[in-house]
C-alpha cells in the first residue's frame, strides 16, 4: 500500500491526538466519517500503526523512567536480534530502539523505583556475552505541547 497524502494527513492527527473521535479526525482532514474510518482500518490492516498507547505521566506516579543506552558486545546481526528478543520481552521495556552512533539500542524504560530499575539493569548486565554497557538517562518529565 503506497501511501497519499490523505494517509499521511490522518496519521498526524492521530500523532497529535489519538482519542480523538473518527469524527473530528475526519473533519480535521477533510474526508467523510466512513472515508475516515476505512482509511484507518487499512492503515491498521497493513502495519502502518501497530496500535495505541496512553501516555502516562510516570512522574506523577512515583515511578523510575529512563532511556537505556544499551552497547552490546559486537555487531553481528546474530547478537542484535538475540538482544532484541531480550529487550522486547522485559516487561519494564516500553519500547526499544536499534540506533545509530555510540550505542547498539536505546531502550524506554519504567520500573516502580530506583531499586527496581537497578534489578532490571543488572538482568541486561547479566547476558555479559550480549551486552558490554549499559547507560541510563533519568527522564524526569516528558514535555510535549499538552504538558504545559
Amino acid at each position: 500500500m503506497k501511501l497519499d497524502s490523505r494517509d499521511i494527513r490522518l496519521i498526524m492527527a492521530l500523532i497529535n491526538g489519538g482519542r480523538r473521535t473518527n469524527r473530528e479526525i475526519a473533519d480535521r482532514i477533510g474526508l467523510s466519517e466512513s472515508a475516515c474510518h476505512t482509511r484507518l482500518q487499512s492503515l491498521e490492516r497493513t502495519g502502518y500503526i501497530h496500535g495505541y498507547k496512553a501516555v502516562i505521566a510516570f512522574e506523577r506516579i512515583g515511578f523510575f523512567h529512563a532511556w537505556a543506552d544499551v552497547t552490546l558486545t559486537n555487531d553481528s546481526s546474530s547478537a542484535i536480534a538475540e538482544f532484541a528478543q531480550i529487550a522486547c520481552a522485559a516487561p519494564e521495556v516500553i519500547e526499544a530502539h536499534l540506533m545509530d552512533g555510540p550505542c547498539h539500542f536505546r531502550l524506554e524504560a519504567v520500573a516502580e523505583n530506583l531499586e527496581a530499575w537497578q534489578a532490571f539493569a543488572k538482568r541486561l548486565l547479566a547476558r555479559a556475552d550480549l551486552v558490554s554497557r549499559v547507560e541510563r538517562r533519568a527522564i524526569f518529565r516528558a514535555c510535549n505541547a499538552q504538558s504545559f
